[in-house]
């Protein structure tokens, strides 16, 4: 997230259309534009960063699942890296306004990306480079036009009510995640005959996720376009880069916001890492194919999309810090939970009867109880997700939100190839896709021990 006026509350002027900070008066569209994003977006999270285009890599366009998982891997490393170095920046010229025209740059290299997935073809080892540039690249600007949506809450939202909007947004893209996974299975991936000449054998079912994605995103993010104000009146500094240069000087001296982001980095690098591998993982153990992982992505969605409701409302009655807290701590409980189960064992010491054709899918125990701790994993997603944007909201002195955020969008990207490059060289290393649930934990945990240390609110509110 960049810059933003204060409070993240601001008013439209009916002649110019434009935000001033302090009212929270913008209209119910520019808010719904603004939720919609999430709704726009979610389908490339869910149908190629997760369940169907990044498993099918793995397993039939590199030469095996292990080294697929490697390259993933550092398409990640790379992206986040990419991120770590341009998102201050993006941060800093969001800090002058035109926050709708830098969404629109933005998007561009994620569309044409996402579209160009189309041409990964199974076994096409000449065509794997200019995949994984396309995979690098929509991850990267996946987050860039993620930073200026999250920029754009803090005008529009009322006063006291950050969190159910962020709740609502994260709501919504598990809803759009949902409903677009849905139409893909029902359509494309079910059906024996693939419909539009697709070809099966050439695995066009799976490769048309890309484009699919990129569509969908088009046609949803117009509303954020139309609605939202023209520009936002945010207060310009002579010298931004000297800006933020003081203010993460100032961190060492700061210990609330200094353990406030230590923790965002590692609980993003750990939620990262789950949206990159969490598909992989299941696919390898248990063999699972794009209907299978499709209809596991539809479950997963749908507690993160109630998670994240219930936690929107939760987060503006009790506090942000313990919303955060406790799904951190059911997130790791989740993710040990899924690196206890194999094909023959759960909990690491209880022995099942390995699925089969006879048994169908989810007719294992294993697969049950994968399940079952994968649907908590979900409730808890959603809500750490928005109850840490509605807790950076918080915790930023008045009147200097704007800069805070800024901070917040360079935290939450800065180590974001780190948890994908320790995966790729555990992979590496091991040559076991199962390394990654030990990593990712890691990060997790000792994101929950820098939240810890962090009061519910800064000494000004």
């Amino acid at each position: 997230m960049s810059a933003a006026p204060s409070s993240g509350a601001g008013s439209i002027s009916a002649s110019s259309n434009k935000v001033s900070p302090g009212s929270g008066s913008a209209t119910r569209p520019a808010r719904l534009g603004w939720a919609l994003f999430d709704w726009a977006q979610q389908p490339y999270y869910t149908l190629i960063g997760s369940f169907v285009f990044r498993p099918y890599y793995v397993a039939a366009v590199a030469a095996t699942p292990a080294i697929g998982q490697v390259h993933i891997g550092v398409t990640g490393t790379i992206a986040g890296l990419f991120v770590a170095i341009a998102g201050p920046l993006l941060g800093i010229a969001l800090e002058r306004g035109h926050l709708k025209a830098w969404l629109g740059w933005t998007s561009v290299p994620f569309i044409i990306a996402c579209f160009g997935l189309w041409w990964a073809l199974p076994g096409g080892a000449a065509s794997i480079p200019l995949i994984l540039l396309f995979l690098t690249v929509a991850a990267a600007f996946a987050e860039m036009t993620t930073t200026v949506n999250n920029a754009m809450l803090p005008p529009i939202a009322a006063p006291g009510t950050i969190g159910r909007l962020s709740g609502y947004g994260v709501a919504l893209g598990c809803l759009g995640g949902l409903v677009s996974a849905a139409l893909l299975l029902l359509v494309v991936l079910l059906p024996e005959v693939p419909p539009f000449g697709l070809d099966a054998a050439l695995r066009e079912p799976e490769r048309l996720v890309g484009p699919f994605s990129a569509l969908w995103y088009v046609v949803f993010v117009l509303p954020l376009f139309l609605y939202y104000p023209r520009d936002v009146a945010i207060q310009q500094r002579a010298r931004p880069l000297g800006e933020l240069w003081r203010l993460v000087r100032s961190l060492p001296a700061n210990r609330t916001m200094l353990w406030f982001f230590i923790g965002r980095m590692l609980s993003a690098d750990a939620l990262g890492a789950i949206q990159i591998f969490g598909g992989i993982i299941a696919s390898t153990v248990f063999g699972w194919g794009p209907v299978e992982l499709v209809l596991f992505g539809l479950l997963i969605l749908s507690s993160g999309g109630l998670g994240a409701l219930l936690a929107g409302r939760i987060d503006d009655s009790m506090d942000s810090r313990t919303t955060v807290l406790w799904t951190c701590v059911v997130l790791a409980l989740a993710l040990a939970g899924l690196g206890s189960i194999s094909a023959t064992e759960v909990l690491w010491i209880i022995s099942v009867e390995p699925a089969g054709p006879e048994t169908g899918f989810l007719g294992s125990t294993a697969e049950q109880v994968f399940l079952g701790f994968a649907i908590l994993l979900g409730l808890a997603t959603g809500p750490m997700v928005s109850s840490q944007r509605a807790w950076m909201a918080r915790l930023s002195p008045p009147g200097e939100e704007g800069r805070w955020f800024g901070l917040y969008a360079v935290a939450g990207r800065a180590t974001a190839f780190a948890a994908p490059l320790m995966v790729a060289l555990g992979t590496l290393l091991t040559g076991d896709t199962g390394a990654a649930v030990p990593v990712i934990l890691g990060f997790l945990l000792a994101g929950i021990a820098a939240f810890w240390r962090v009061p519910k609110t800064s000494s000004g509110r």
